[in-house]
């Protein structure tokens, strides 16, 4: 009954280091960088019917892989402010009891999934729409990397 009682939802959110404001920010930005994936792939489909538009988008389609990874970069950085604009909140909770290891465990759990969310409705779209869905895995791979690796700053001062 205590197992149960320590995996419920609300306490879980209740005691989550992520803000309403952090989560939706982290969340879109999820979703923006699967949407990428989608809108390169789509711009690749879209430019291999016409000579024309390859001109023009030669560049961005030879670098769908670059400008994902930009992206997937802009979003751990933000993740890392935000572990950093938490950190006085992690020694107070620390202070009253709650060890690292707990605040760092739900930290990536929320991180992980809000991310698998992101990354399953961002492929069910390249699947109505026919896209592959290598991109996107590929993706959350990363994704899913940087959100692990950002638990591992929560206690460094």
């Amino acid at each position: 009954c205590r197992m149960v009682r320590f995996f419920t939802m609300k306490r879980f959110i209740r005691k989550s280091l992520l803000r309403p404001r952090d989560r939706g920010e982290l969340g879109a930005l999820y979703l923006a960088c699967f949407l990428l994936v989608t809108f390169l792939q789509f711009l690749e489909r879209r430019a291999a019917g016409s000579e024309t538009l390859v001109r023009y988008l030669r560049f961005i389609i030879d670098n769908q892989i670059a400008f994902v990874l930009i992206a997937s970069a802009v979003v751990a950085l933000l993740q890392y402010q935000m572990v950093v604009r938490s950190r006085q909140e992690i020694g107070c909770r620390i202070l009253v009891g709650d060890r690292l290891s707990s605040i760092s465990f739900r930290y990536a759990v929320e991180c992980l999934a809000m991310l698998m969310f992101c990354c399953f409705l961002a492929l069910s779209v390249n699947v109505v729409l026919g896209f592959s869905i290598v991109g996107g895995v590929y993706l959350a791979a990363a994704l899913a990397v940087y959100a692990i690796g950002s638990t591992f700053f929560l206690g460094v001062q």
